[in-house]
Order: C-alpha cells, then structure tokens, then sequence
C-alpha cells in the first residue's frame, strides 16, 4: 500500500461534477504515486491563475500556516502586548508563528539553532532571538 500525505497532482481524467481534466489539487491524503484513483471528497482545487506558486499551497498556504494559526489563536489565545517565546522560529511551523504573532501585536521571542537562523528569524520581525546551541 503506498504511503499517502500532502501533495499537489494534476486531474487526469473525472467522472466529478467538482473536478475536470487539467485541474489542479492538493489534499493530505495524497498517494505517494506517480498517477492514483480518488474520490473528490478529499481534494481541494487550487486556482491556477492567481499567480501562486503551486508548491506554495504546501508550505506557507498549508499545514504549517495552519497549525501556527491555531496553536496561536485558538490554543494560546494570544493578546496583543503578551509575550510569547517560539521553539525552533526557523521552522517550518515557528517561522509562521512568528509572522502571525508579530502581526497580533505580540511581543516575540525567538529560539533557532545556528546563527544564521538567527538572523534568518530576526528578519521575520522577531524582538528578540536567541542561538539555544551558544547560550
């Protein structure tokens, strides 16, 4: 049985009132093959003519955006004016995090592992960021 997980395919062929030839999808629950039968239930159609890089759909427009969101907003419930420290912010989930609370008006410190993370996650907006390796 093929692994599945999130991907972004290209419809070959439907039987879907949803779907048609030449559509583009992503879904999380993407067989890891070159070509695969699905229902449309678990597809999502992108559109290709917003100027969006597909692949996107899968980083900053996907799970790690999403879990960011809802780590901050509706587990923390952050408030403006709180601070708030983010564990590995050069991460795919964490550097969303850091835009998302800066954006919130947060305080934010940030913890990355080089120093080129460092910087990296200083140039998201962080407060403060901090190397966890030479501290």
């Amino acid at each position: 049985k093929p692994l599945e997980g999130r991907g972004i395919g290209i419809v070959m062929a439907s039987t879907s009132p949803k779907f048609s030839k030449g559509d583009m999808v992503t879904s999380a629950a993407f067989k890891w093959e070159n070509y695969f039968v699905s229902s449309d239930g678990p597809l999502t159609k992108i559109p290709t003519d917003s100027g969006i890089l597909p692949a996107n759909y899968l980083g900053v427009l996907g799970m790690p955006s999403f879990t960011a969101y809802v780590g901050l907003v509706h587990l923390c419930k952050a408030k403006a004016g709180e601070t708030i420290l983010v564990s590995a912010a050069s991460g795919a989930v964490g550097q969303m995090v850091v835009q998302l609370a800066k954006a919130r008006g947060l305080r934010v410190i940030g913890a990355a592992g080089s120093d080129e993370k460092v910087n990296f996650v200083k140039s998201l907006g962080a407060d403060v960021v901090f190397n966890y390796k030479t501290c």
